[in-house]
């Protein structure tokens, strides 16, 4: 899902199409759809996702498809001006079909924003 701040403030909700893997450039391509329609300043992802060291990623650049690859929970944040927030929280699938929640961090550029940085011109 995604949250756009809309020209007058007001906050827009919504949710991202089903796509086959990957989804980031399909998600990507959503949000500055929205934007471009919109005029939205603002916006935060919340969306499951993978993540992998930067040496372990493999040559078709998803981390998913990684040795090290792991679940994340990611929240963005991206505003017409640059400023950026990335959060990715590690979720670990116990065999027994429970999810824990792991340690948060805090940073990174979220790749899926690409497209909207270029509707922005940044």
């Amino acid at each position: 899902m995604f949250f756009l701040r809309l020209p007058g403030g007001e906050l827009d909700v919504q949710l991202f199409d089903d796509a086959e893997r990957p989804v980031g450039a399909a998600r990507g391509r959503q949000i500055a759809e929205a934007v471009r329609r919109t005029g939205a300043d603002a916006v935060v992802a919340v969306s499951e996702g993978w993540s992998a060291s930067q040496d372990a990623i493999p040559e078709s650049g998803l981390a998913g498809d990684a040795e090290d690859a792991r679940d994340v929970l990611v929240v963005a944040a991206l505003d017409r001006s640059g400023d950026e927030v990335v959060l990715t929280t590690d979720l670990v699938r116990r065999a027994d079909g429970a999810v824990e929640v792991g340690g948060t961090e805090d940073g990174g550029q979220f790749f899926v924003f690409d497209e909207l940085r270029n509707v922005w011109g940044r």
